[in-house]
């Protein structure tokens, strides 16, 4: 039997950090947002760089593997029940490293920026998992197969600093689109919190901080600093 998701913001704590420990050790890969089947399903896919689908995170089902990571050949086992371990958490990560071809033993080599982002995103949702009101993580860009995948528009006018940066295309921006450079934690579906994978960080507009830089802070700093800021302590 499947056991409960204890809240929608531990959900995405746990999605986050499960990833983030695959992404440490490969820092080649990127995290974005996905909705297959049209809008059917709600997922943080795993991408390398030469765009790669790696696999799928399905927040509402299961974890899909496409490709893994040591090439070997997943066989039929390609489809597991990640949710169904969500109350034993090292076991969980150590199923998941194994998923996706890799160990615990695997070497975390130096990350890149956006591995520090993705780690303040996890510290955050685990910071907040307890808590009465919601909380989640959104990309930028809205992505379904089959659809018209567009930036998210309400997120970013809260964030105006963010929105100009969308205009200015990296070499590296997944599928040419600067909108999956950028994270939104959301408190009840307000944008609070907005995060570019090139380091900076923002409050929304109507707190009126100056933008964080995760290259001068740690992550777990940084979740203090800003939880202090948006006063949710």
């Amino acid at each position: 039997m499947r056991t409960p998701i204890h809240n929608v913001t531990s959900l995405h704590a746990r999605a986050w950090k499960l990833l983030t420990a695959i992404v440490s050790r490969r820092p080649d890969l990127r995290i974005i947002e996905t909705h297959p089947g049209g809008g059917q399903y709600d997922c943080l896919s795993l991408y390398s760089t030469d765009q790669t689908h790696i696999a799928d995170l399905n927040l509402n089902g299961r974890f899909h593997v496409f490709n893994r990571l040591d090439g070997a050949d997943h066989g039929t086992q390609s489809s597991h029940d990640w949710q169904g371990m969500f109350d034993s958490p090292e076991e969980l990560n150590l199923q998941v490293l194994n998923w996706a071809g890799l160990t615990e033993s695997s070497i975390e080599t130096s990350p890149g920026v956006h591995v520090e982002i993705y780690r303040f995103i996890s510290a955050y949702l685990q910071y907040m998992a307890d808590v009465s009101n919601e909380w989640q993580c959104r990309n930028g860009y809205f992505d379904s197969s089959g659809m018209d995948g567009c930036f998210v528009v309400y997120d970013f006018d809260r964030f105006r600093p963010a929105k100009e940066r969308l205009s200015q295309q990296l070499p590296d921006d997944f599928l040419g689109q600067s909108a999956y450079r950028f994270w939104f934690l959301r408190k009840n579906g307000e944008p609070r919190i907005c995060m570019e994978t090139t380091g900076t960080l923002w409050l929304a507009d109507d707190i009126g901080y100056d933008p964080f830089d995760i290259r001068e802070e740690s992550a777990q700093s940084l979740v203090r600093t800003t939880i202090s800021a948006l006063g949710e302590m």
